[in-house]
């Protein structure tokens, strides 16, 4: 019993101060009260993210002091508020500009700040706004009636920032790319992948840059300098798209040993990814591709086969392709390319469908003798590229199953038949 004597002591003496303490600020003893004590007290209020004005955010704590107005002729209705700006170095801004909601813009200015002196009593919305400085906004700010808010508002240099979103492989422009600015702002790029953030960005909303798109895999940029004259260029990769297909053997030749498959983003024709297949494979996949047109390729580097082209489109709905290229007996399709004295040799032949797309392509060897093999039934366009003129030959109908040779008259642009 001695020995819990004296803890018995301790707490309700402990007890007692907490009773005289939560007495003092008002008997509520929560945390965000406003106190009722005559004298002067001091409420730090945090500001959330406001994403209605998310640019006003600062992440700082405004300093709210609330006194009583010393004067007889007080109204006890109404009360005053006096809002006062810092900065670092304790430089004014150039323009200076408040207003509180619900009331409106400030009436009166001072050296530091705002001062409203007739003020409904209630809770309002303070927003500052200072020329290079980010806009803040202060919401919860109390007005009591017969006394005096003091409100201190520290203010820090913002940023315009603008720039573009492209693609991390190719470069072209990313359209709907959303870049958010550490959870307070959000901006989406235009079809030329351009954004810009017109209300001024904090150093703490630029510590976090988050680039999103349904195409793409996500991409978080951190703590970034940034100069003040900088155009952000943003890349995105990865993306979440998928070509799978095979190649079916109908023409009674073995496969050879070593040949290619590739894939372009169509029109542009570039080479972007190939596989090459071996050893009897005969199926292919294309992971992490984005949601485009392409143009996918079967390519025999020693010609044992013509070459052949299919053409897919991925999109959101349907970011997965499958395609399958066979190769038929068919028909072959052969000459010889004719110049004016001698036969061209190196001379690109094309094969062109109704919608003007390569289906199939070939060059000429040495003695200028060019042939397509295992043609399927249809009509093709035929069109030669002679030095980057591209001359379009009569068209060619044929039936899957008999060979056709046709000479090539490159001088007029025709077919020789024999």
């Amino acid at each position: 019993m001695k020995k819990t004597l004296p803890f018995l002591i301790v707490a309700a003496v402990g007890f007692l101060a907490v009773l005289a303490f939560l007495s003092f600020w008002g008997g509520d003893g929560s945390e965000d009260a406003i106190g009722r004590s005559e004298g002067p007290f001091q409420v730090k209020i945090r500001d959330p993210i406001d994403f209605a004005e998310p640019s006003r955010h600062t992440g700082r704590l405004a300093s709210v002091t609330i006194e009583p107005v010393e004067s007889a002729s007080a109204d006890t209705k109404r009360g005053r508020l006096v809002v006062t700006v810092k900065t670092m170095g304790g430089s004014r801004p150039e323009v200076l500009k408040a207003r509180i909601d619900p009331e409106g813009w400030a009436p009166d200015t001072t050296k530091t700040g705002f001062r409203w002196d007739d003020l409904k009593a209630g809770t309002y919305a303070v927003t500052v706004y200072g020329g290079d400085y980010v806009p803040v906004t202060r919401p919860g700010v109390p007005v009591e009636p017969g006394r005096l808010t003091r409100l201190e508002i520290p203010m820090v240099l913002g940023k315009h920032v603008r720039g573009r979103v492209i693609d991390a492989l190719d470069k072209r422009p990313i359209a709907g790319a959303v870049v958010d600015f550490g959870g307070a702002v959000r901006v989406t790029t235009d079809t030329a992948g351009r954004f810009e953030v017109d209300p001024l960005l904090s150093k703490r909303t630029l510590r976090r840059i988050t680039i999103t798109h349904p195409d793409y895999d996500r991409q978080v940029y951190r703590d970034m300098l940034i100069s003040d004259t900088q155009e952000l260029e943003l890349p995105l990769g990865g993306g979440l798209g998928q070509i799978v297909g095979e190649v079916v053997n109908r023409s009674g030749r073995p496969l050879p040993d070593r040949y290619e498959v590739r894939v372009t983003i169509e029109p542009l024709y570039e080479p972007r990814r190939s596989i090459w297949l071996e050893g009897g494979v005969d199926r292919f996949r294309f992971d992490h591709v984005y949601v485009t047109r392409y143009r996918v390729e079967l390519h025999f580097p020693n010609g044992e086969f013509p070459t052949q082209y299919q053409y897919v489109e991925l999109t959101g709905d349907e970011p997965e392709q499958t395609m399958r290229f066979v190769l038929e007996k068919g028909t072959t399709l052969s000459g010889q390319c004719l110049g004016p004295k001698n036969v061209i040799a190196g001379l690109r032949i094309e094969l062109r469908n109704l919608r003007n797309e390569v289906v199939a392509e070939t060059r000429s060897d040495a003695e200028g003798d060019y042939a397509f093999l295992g043609l399927a039934e249809g009509r093709y366009f035929p069109v030669v590229n002679a030095g980057g003129n591209l001359l379009h030959l009569k068209p060619l109908t044929l039936n899957g199953r008999d060979d056709v040779r046709r000479d090539i008259d490159v001088l007029h642009g025709r077919f020789v038949e024999r």
